[in-house]
């Protein structure tokens, strides 16, 4: 009887244990994609100032977003990527920086639809490529 009883609260332990884990993703992922939301408008403010899409190191040149996201540095499990800025269009990466932590990568676009991919599928999604999370932001 007491080994039984050992067996289901170690059964327990590790099911709470992976359950944390799995909430601690999602937040992470949860806080990637507003982010995400921050730098798209962010990004409407700049092109209405200047009248064109900025990188991230514009955007934080011009005190739009905090200068920690143009530095490659891992933020809440994280990295931020602009990938592109034109007049007319921009992309900017949210890529895992340890797959142990959250299963995704998102991107985000001018069109204001966050995607994303499964880290594990390949190393990143093309801009405007992947599964789309939200509904488009206007």
């Amino acid at each position: 009887m007491k080994l039984f009883l050992l067996v289901i609260a170690t059964i327990i332990l590790f099911s709470s244990c992976h359950l944390f884990q799995s909430v601690m993703n999602r937040d992470r992922e949860t806080g990637a994609i507003q982010t995400l939301r921050t730098f798209h408008n962010a990004q409407a403010q700049f092109q209405a100032m200047k009248g064109h899409f900025g990188t991230l190191e514009e955007l934080a040149d011009s005190g739009l977003v905090s200068l920690n996201y143009t530095l490659n540095r891992q933020i809440a499990g994280y990295v931020y990527v602009s990938v592109s800025a034109t007049p007319e269009t921009y992309c900017i990466r949210a890529m895992t920086a340890n797959e142990k932590r959250s299963e995704r990568d998102f991107n985000m676009t001018e069109e204001g639809l966050v995607r994303y991919h499964q880290n594990k599928e390949s190393n990143a999604t093309a801009c405007g490529k992947g599964l789309s999370l939200t509904p488009k932001v206007d």
